[in-house]
């Protein structure tokens, strides 16, 4: 049997995967998986041009709004192309800026992903399942979560 709680403040906690249903391009349904993480983090990923070896790239705005900007954010670089390497050079609340590295020059596409932890949440990191953080989740069954078992029948 699995646990699942939805708490006041609208968070869920439960045991088991995240699975999704989703349509192939053939229209055949197939499972997918949501990754777990050890922090509440927000990502956002997108393509981008080097010109003449740097590039600014604009976050979105509301991307931008919904991260807590008292951490940095990460950024992950994939050239599309041969290139001396790329780095990424400044961060700001609203841009980043990409560089090839050694001083090069080149006009090469390149993916990126940001991840940042979510506005609100940045002392949000994985915990031990204690008695008391249970009783601070569960509440209103006494640190005990709602068990369902298979077919939905629940129990305490």
């Amino acid at each position: 049997m699995g646990f699942f709680n939805v708490d006041g403040g609208g968070n869920l906690y439960y045991t088991g995967s995240s699975n999704l249903d989703v349509r192939t391009r053939g229209g055949a349904e197939a499972v997918a998986y949501a990754p777990k993480t050890t922090e509440s983090t927000l990502e956002d990923t997108g393509s981008a041009q080097l010109s003449a070896g740097t590039t600014t790239v604009a976050l979105d705005p509301t991307y931008a709004q919904s991260i807590d900007l008292s951490r940095p954010y990460r950024v992950f670089l994939t050239p599309d192309g041969d290139t001396r390497g790329l780095y990424v050079a400044k961060k700001t609340a609203t841009s980043f800026v990409v560089r090839e590295t050694q001083g090069g020059h080149a006009n090469i596409a390149f993916d990126y992903r940001v991840v940042a932890a979510a506005a609100g949440h940045s002392a949000d990191r994985i915990a031990l399942l204690t008695p008391a953080l249970k009783a601070k989740l569960f509440p209103l069954s006494g640190g005990r979560a709602l068990r369902v078992a298979s077919g939905g029948a629940r129990s305490r």
